[in-house]
């Protein structure tokens, strides 16, 4: 019995241990820069594909990380919860995956979600521009195709999502912002970009009724917007969200009219 029970500990111990070393591993692949734009010096993670031919063209993911993520060193913290998921998933769906660093004392979108709505302000912020900049920066770089060219983010990163897109509506391919929210009013700006959305219904941080108006406008100015609202989910609706295997086939399927 004893012996059974020991031989049961230590398959769990090198189960335990080969999913660190393969979630290292996805880490280290994640390549540090800087990118420096009138002063501001942002940290960001780059993931590239395995390169089969020099001809090859590959989709960039720019992948927006929460409030609790934010730093000025670029480290580990930025991959947290969803950039090793296209990491994991690379042998299937080859792509660039860009992950900024916000610097601590700034958001990816200045919104106030005190107040239950939110407007877009006449010009982007800093490091709106920065990142936008970003974007463009690694396409000239790197081996990307620009048709096929998206933006996620979760929390503070749904928020950024939905200003980058509305901001840079010929920029992106596709959206997806979980558990965040956006203005409403401008809505009519993305109606052509496939949207899907994510939220859990139990969130007390960013309340569901912010994914909700968005979709709601998105359809009322002509959209076509995908709406996943998890029951019993708090705010860490990510967890599901990037659990869904149908959002990655259908993020790589997307491509610009």
């Amino acid at each position: 019995m004893k012996k059974r029970s020991l031989i049961v500990l230590v398959s769990i111990v090198c189960a335990s241990l080969t999913v660190v070393a393969k979630a290292q591993q996805a880490e280290a692949t994640f390549e540090k820069h800087f990118f420096e734009r009138r002063g501001l010096k942002i940290p960001y993670r780059l993931l590239s594909p395995r390169a089969s031919s020099k001809e090859a063209r590959y989709p960039l993911v720019l992948y927006l990380h929460g409030a609790g993520e934010r730093g000025n060193d670029g480290s580990d913290l930025v991959l947290k919860h969803g950039a090793l998921e296209f990491a994991k998933r690379q042998d299937r769906f080859p792509c660039y995956v860009l992950a900024p660093q916000c610097p601590k004392e700034m958001k990816w979108s200045p919104y106030q979600k005190e107040l239950g709505y939110y407007r877009l302000a006449d010009t982007a912020s800093a490091i709106q521009e920065a990142v936008a900049e970003l974007v463009k920066f690694i396409q000239s770089q790197r081996a990307v195709d620009s048709s096929r060219v998206y933006v996620v983010g979760l929390s503070m990163g749904g928020f950024g999502a939905w200003e980058l897109a509305m901001r840079n509506p010929s920029l992106f391919a596709a959206a997806v912002p979980i558990c965040g929210g956006g203005d409403a009013t401008k809505a009519r700006l993305i109606k052509h970009l496939p949207v899907w959305v994510f939220h859990g219904a139990d969130d007390q941080i960013i309340k569901v009724q912010w994914s909700r108006q968005m979709v709601d406008s998105l359809k009322a100015a002509g959209g076509s917007p995908r709406y996943t609202e998890f029951p019993y989910v708090g705010h860490n609706a990510w967890s599901p969200a990037f659990a869904t295997e149908e959002l990655y086939e259908w993020l790589f399927a997307q491509k610009k009219r």
